[in-house]
């Protein structure tokens, strides 16, 4: 999720950061919904702010044996709460909204990263070393540890679902060994 405080100061250049990835921000919405936001939330600390002195002239008539007074501020806090809770279920709403909304939206390009609509615009800088030529096709991990009975996806994920897995034999034996060492040494 990006940053509120970045969105705040500047929403304009994360719109336009944003669009060479070639993502719309709605500026104007983003604003509406950030006014409404701070708006509901200042509204709810002045409500609770205004609670917190009657619960202390409340306890300041009690003590004074002004049950009249008392019961009159203790009405007025009353009719804050139940204001109280209506304004947190509204902010609680507006933030939902807004949490949704920014939660969707990728992260920042660095302003070096050139634009381009998918990787083939990209550019190497530098390499290290030469990468290795094979004479057959490479596999990754998991097409290795299935091949030799090591691995097993499909039971991961109907145990524990996805991105987990079932180690067997001599890979359970070495996963264990190396979580041993690690507790060993550190």
């Amino acid at each position: 999720m990006l940053d509120p405080r970045l969105l705040r100061a500047d929403p304009q250049a994360v719109a336009a950061n944003l669009a060479r990835r070639g993502v719309e921000f709605d500026v104007v919405r983003y604003v509406q919904l950030e006014q409404l936001r701070r708006e509901r939330q200042t509204a709810n600390e002045e409500r609770r702010a205004e609670r917190n002195r009657l619960s202390r002239l409340i306890g300041a008539a009690k003590a004074a044996d002004r049950d009249g007074d008392a019961r009159k501020h203790l009405k007025q806090a009353d009719r804050l709460g139940a204001e109280l809770e209506e304004g947190a279920r509204q902010l609680a709403a507006v933030q939902a909204e807004l949490s949704d909304w920014l939660g969707a939206l990728p992260n920042l390009l660095d302003p070096e990263v050139p634009d381009g609509a998918d990787e083939s615009a990209n550019r190497e800088l530098r390499r290290w070393g030469t990468p290795p030529a094979f004479e057959f096709a490479p596999q990754d991990h998991a097409a290795l540890g299935e091949g030799w009975g090591l691995y097993d996806g499909e039971r991961a994920a109907a145990l524990a679902g996805a991105r987990f897995a079932v180690l067997r034999g001599d890979l359970a034996r070495l996963h264990r060994a190396l979580g041993q060492f690690m507790l060993e040494l550190h």
